[in-house]
């Protein structure tokens, strides 16, 4: 979870997915937790049994709601140690990515409009933005060649 302009946007990011909302609210995780869910398995019960969601030790994660989500749908739960963004490092660092190859360039007259700008960008950033980790591809085109089977959502 990240603000978009101080004091304003919070975005929630999960797997392929992300939300971007006012308030950090347990409702905003858990749909940004079920759109990944789906977007990767289909279903949100389909997903491996001994998946982990980790994550940092925000108040959404912990309350009773998402925790009950997250359960529900027989997943687990892993919280970084606190200040240790490293720990999570992939999603820092993606977080990091949009905010500033895009996000800080920008002013957004309305949350729809940042909603729509951040998804065109993260479509781009997941379909066409070349990732020198994986050898110059796009991560969708990384996971085509990779492991064809496995369904990659923008």
């Amino acid at each position: 979870m990240v603000r978009v302009r101080p004091g304003h946007r919070l975005l929630h990011a999960a797997g392929p997915r992300w939300e971007l909302a006012d308030t950090a609210k347990a409702r905003t995780a858990e749909r940004a937790l079920e759109n990944a869910l789906l977007a990767r398995f289909g279903h949100c019960r389909a997903a491996p049994r001994d998946l982990v969601i980790r994550h940092d030790n925000g108040l959404v994660f912990g309350s009773r709601r998402y925790v009950a989500t997250v359960t529900d749908y027989g997943l687990s739960q892993e919280y970084i140690a606190p200040y240790t963004p490293e720990q999570n490092g992939l999603r820092e660092r993606f977080i990091r990515t949009v905010m500033e190859e895009f996000v800080w360039h920008r002013r957004f007259a309305s949350l729809e409009e940042a909603r729509r700008e951040i998804g065109k960008w993260i479509r781009f950033y997941n379909g066409s933005r070349p990732h020198s980790r994986l050898g110059w591809k796009s991560p969708d085109g990384y996971h085509a060649r990779v492991s064809p089977l496995v369904p990659v959502a923008a």
